[in-house]
């Protein structure tokens, strides 16, 4: 009877993929908000953040295969790979919440402190993810049905980074919510009176027949007496263009926004923050202007810390609930050498594998580099930060419903083939991006819906077809290292972020980005060329190193064919 080509139960499908989501909780934490997170609120360097990222990966090298190594030696009751899910879910939270505090220190201090908490958080995601991704190759050997996995698997995965992408900035901007007083520093100086509601609102009264700007000083003042001013601008429609003059600090607006900005800088205000200026038509008469979505009046450092508490919490659960839910059949050969060195030597002989390792760490730099930056696009080129969460969540939906497509096209074209049209079609979308206007939101999100529809198949096919590369060295070799298979996976995966981000901080220094600031016209340039045009050179470059890839459907079917009656041979022995 044949056991371990096995069909599996929906339960023990949705149990393995709530592991994934576990994963993203935490790791797309840092693949989407890390950078922008030592910059804006921890308040180190790009050059620095990204120095640390790069540097991780050098650990990475050694330890992505030492814990493959160590996993594929490791013989317990729940089997080779699990105990590490049910160890190490503790620790992996628990280091997600220390990478994102923001102890008071100086700038070197800063830097140590951040370097050595992304350097232990990457090592404990190496000692569960690992594992993880191995645990779907020896839980059945079918190759359809570890599609099928996959499926799953990305579908709970990308769940996790809409959770993630969608709504960890304003969980961060709840959490970090603290006991403020406002209060009116100077009453409007043209159309209106103003007075504070409460420490969120701000009630202000448009004199009758008054169209233009009006301009008020608040203040905000925590429990601690720090205080701080802000200024709003109130723009009465209709407007004719009108001009703030702050000596040699220009803002001009007109009746749909801001015209143009000179010479803005340190306390002259042209605030980033969209709530800073509040528009409304003079029909209205009065209007309430919440105050609460300014930097000023929210402790970032404090919110993010929050909450990776409360994905840390989820990913435990979930960790928990993989453990529990799956099992583990396919074993190595009874008479396989656990050589090292032989493992080590089998695997650089192993083509599929090192091709895809290459094709892993390329599309991980771009998935990287393009996250990373889009925060930056939002917040300095469209002028909402808070929108880059709507986008992230579509990218997410996107990516989503691109999945299920993934296995029916591999049984008809091939693994190979689709994975190459996908990177091809979604290269060039995400190079598209770099042609819309700061205002123009549809041709944005309709090249960012095709693009990442187009990218999801290649997320399943990539861990399946390292799967077949597993299999692919016992069938030539006749011996199976799972885990350092997939130490290819996750070396690649942190390889590429790392890469990834540190190629993202080096951009914006030499893009001469400067943080919390407005940005100059090239600068804005280069931050459109880092979520479109680089990503997706990159990507389409994928499409060459998988021409050189040989497993296909056919070699697949035969693999599996003649492994089954080894291992059916070896049972009867």
């Amino acid at each position: 009877m044949n056991k371990t080509a096995t069909k599996l139960s929906f339960k023990e499908k949705l149990g393995y993929s709530l592991g994934d989501t576990a994963s993203h909780f935490v790791w797309d934490m840092v693949g989407f908000w890390i950078l922008i997170f030592y910059t804006d609120t921890f308040g180190i360097s790009a050059a620095a953040a990204g120095t640390i990222m790069l540097i991780a990966r050098v650990w990475d090298m050694i330890n992505d295969p030492l814990m493959g190594i160590i996993s594929d030696r490791t013989n317990t009751r729940w089997g080779k790979f699990r105990p590490y899910i049910l160890y190490t879910a503790v620790p992996y939270a628990i280091l997600a919440v220390l990478t994102f505090t923001t102890p008071d220190l100086n700038q070197t201090g800063k830097i140590i402190w951040a370097a050595v908490t992304y350097f232990m958080l990457m090592t404990a995601y190496t000692a569960i993810n690992l594992p993880y991704s191995s645990l779907m190759a020896v839980m059945t050997s079918d190759s359809n049905e570890r599609a099928g996995i996959n499926t799953y698997r990305f579908i709970s995965a990308f769940s996790g980074q809409l959770i993630v992408t969608g709504l960890a900035l304003s969980m961060a901007i709840y959490f970090g919510k603290g006991e403020f007083t406002t209060n009116i520093v100077s009453q409007p100086t043209k159309g209106g009176t103003a007075e504070v509601i409460n420490s969120d609102s701000i009630h202000y009264q448009i004199k009758p027949g008054f169209v233009g700007i009006d301009t008020l000083v608040y203040s905000i003042e925590d429990k601690d007496a720090n205080s701080a001013e802000g200024f709003l601008y109130v723009v009465v429609s209709p407007s004719e263009n009108d001009t703030l003059d702050y000596g040699d600090n220009i803002i001009a607006f007109d009746s749909t926004g801001i015209k143009a900005r000179e010479g803005v800088a340190g306390v002259i205000p042209y605030p980033l923050a969209r709530e800073d200026v509040h528009y409304v038509s003079a029909d209205a008469k009065e209007t309430i202007i919440n105050v609460r979505g300014n930097d000023n009046t929210v402790d970032k450092a404090k919110g993010y810390q929050y909450t990776l508490l409360v994905l840390g919490f989820l990913s435990v659960v979930f960790f928990l609930i993989t453990f529990f839910s799956t099992k583990e059949r396919v074993a190595p050969p009874l008479s396989q050498n656990q050589s090292v060195w032989s493992d080590l030597k089998n695997l650089g002989s192993n083509r599929p594998w090192l091709i895809l390792a290459l094709v892993g760490i390329v599309s991980f730099i771009m998935f990287a580099l393009q996250n990373l930056s889009i925060a930056y696009y939002f917040k300095y080129y469209i002028g909402t930060e808070e929108n880059v969460q709507l986008f992230n969540v579509v990218s997410s939906i996107a990516l989503i419903v691109g999945l299920p497509i993934a296995k029916p096209l591999a049984k008809r074209f091939g693994n190979r083939n689709v994975f190459m049209g996908s990177t091809i079609l979604s290269g060039i979308f995400f190079a598209l991006l770099y042609i819309p206007d700061a205002g123009d939101y549809t041709l944005i999100y309709v090249f960012n819906i095709l693009a990442k529809f187009t990218y999801a198949p290649a997320v399943v096919l990539l861990w399946t077809m390292l799967a077949d590369t597993a299999d692919y060295t016992e069938w030539k070799t006749g011996q199976r290292s799972t885990g350092l298979v997939f130490s290819a996976a996750t070396f690649a995966q942190k390889a590429g972020w790392g890469i990834g981000g540190a190629l993202a901080g080096w951009l914006l220094v030499l893009f001469k980005f400067e943080a919390n600031a407005v940005q100059t016209e090239s600068t804005i340039n280069g931050i459109k060329l880092m979520i479109s045009v680089i990503p997706g050179i990159l990507y389409m470059s994928c499409a060459v190193l998988l021409y050189f890839y040989t497993i296909d459907r056919k070699t697949c079917l035969q693999m599996q064919k003649e492994l089954e009656e080894r291992r059916a041979n070896e049972n009867d022995n």
